[in-house]
């Protein structure tokens, strides 16, 4: 399992909503969400931000420290697209390999098509996008992964649609060749309060 794709799966696991207290800042506009349809687009707001880098956004220059910018257009598994405009700063030792890599980015979403673990098809379009800030730190088989990511997205469902702002953190740590760790979500989607604590095996 690569390392961004430890992060992926982290996200992925998205679940135990809590509650849906009110907030002035919650977006919640159209057909409502259930808990289930709410993790599902957490997961796959969260899967089409990591995706693009696996598809070339963390193309990383020859040196080993200072900052990368990009700006790319990567297509959706499920048709449309997805812009990512940002930047990552990164420190590695040349001998080990080891390093920090901070990234802030903006993601906008163009009928995005992207599905859940549970098969649940959203189709993204960015309201008007997503931003996120985190930082990957690598020593040797071991990563920590910890930031967030925030904004609005309008979603279409087989039979629902509406426009919906999220606001997540995530702490990941983890052995990436054996494959285990644990993770924390914390967050706000569609204007249910969740924290949800897991192990990766």
């Amino acid at each position: 399992m690569s390392r961004i794709r430890a992060g992926v799966l982290a996200m992925a696991l998205l679940a135990g909503t809590a509650c849906g207290d009110d907030d002035p800042t919650d977006i919640v506009e159209g057909d409502p969400l259930t808990e289930a349809e709410v993790e599902a687009l957490a997961e796959v707001v969260a899967g089409t931000l990591f995706a693009t880098y696996d598809q070339g956004a963390l193309t990383a220059p020859a040196a080993v420290s200072g900052t990368f910018q990009f700006d790319d257009t990567f297509p959706c598994e499920f048709g449309g697209s997805v812009n990512v405009d940002g930047s990552y700063a990164f420190d590695v030792d040349d001998d080990t390999g080891d390093g920090t890599l901070t990234f802030d980015v903006t993601q906008d979403h163009n009928d995005c098509g992207a599905e859940s673990d549970g098969g649940i098809l959203f189709v993204l379009n960015g309201a008007p996008d997503i931003t996120a800030t985190f930082t990957i730190v690598t020593e040797g088989t071991f990563l920590s992964f910890t930031g967030g990511y925030d904004g609005a997205v309008g979603f279409e469902t087989v039979d629902k649609s509406g426009t919906c702002s999220l606001d997540v953190d995530f702490s990941l740590q983890g052995d990436v060749a054996a494959e285990t760790g644990s993770a924390t979500l914390t967050g706000r989607v569609c204007g249910i309060t969740f924290t949800h604590n897991l192990t990766l095996t």
